[in-house]
């Protein structure tokens, strides 16, 4: 297949979905990570056994623990458009002209960065990128997607407790300016036109 989207952490237990994500990563040109257990593992990374269903199911992990992946979609969960933009920029990227090549490799980049950073992500690393680089405007945006409340919002500012941070990446991929590019914006226009040629 062409492009490959995996959603959810995968349980290390369950011998047939490790099986699954390794031929997914052998038949796929792109392999694109889904939201945020796909991509941090999340608050399941931290479950250890005890579900209701299948209380063997005991360990999870993200699928870049497992497998390279090329592309994340962060977000719990993302939106509809940004999985098809990413889906369509991936066909592009493989199968289009020079141009539409350029364009879905501006659009890619960093989401493609973000799969190269790892599997965890904290506030810690949002302090080092964000913060103290003066790009924070205070939208609130990490505080309101940490899934532990280790983030509140005081004085226009995030403030972290570390004894509660579970390192899911929940805030920092929430984050408008963690992963923000110079190439979408300014090649916006020409992106969303290649992603609407393309969908006719």
């Amino acid at each position: 297949m062409d492009v490959a989207l995996v959603e959810g952490s995968i349980c290390i237990q369950d011998k047939l979905a490790v099986e699954e994500i390794k031929q997914t990563r052998e038949k796929a040109a792109v392999v694109v990570a889904v939201g945020g257990c796909a991509c941090y593992g999340n608050i399941t990374r931290f479950g250890r056994g005890g579900q209701q269903n299948q209380p063997q199911h005991e360990s999870y992990l993200p699928i870049g623990d497992i497998i390279k992946v090329d592309v994340y979609i962060p977000g719990c969960a993302p939106t509809p458009q940004q999985i098809r933009n990413v889906c369509v920029m991936a066909y592009l990227l493989l199968k289009g002209t020079k141009e539409q090549k350029d364009l879905a490799t501006a659009y890619l980049k960093p989401l493609m960065m973000a799969a190269q950073r790892g599997t965890t992500a904290c506030f810690c690393d949002l302090m080092t990128d964000v913060i103290n680089q003066g790009l924070c405007m205070g939208c609130g945006s990490c505080a309101a997607a940490c899934p532990v409340r280790a983030i509140t919002h005081e004085y226009g500012k995030p403030q972290g407790q570390r004894d509660l941070c579970i390192k899911c990446g929940a805030c920092y991929n929430q984050c408008p300016r963690s992963w923000y590019s110079f190439d979408v914006v300014d090649n916006y226009e020409a992106i969303n036109e290649a992603i609407m040629a393309a969908l006719q």
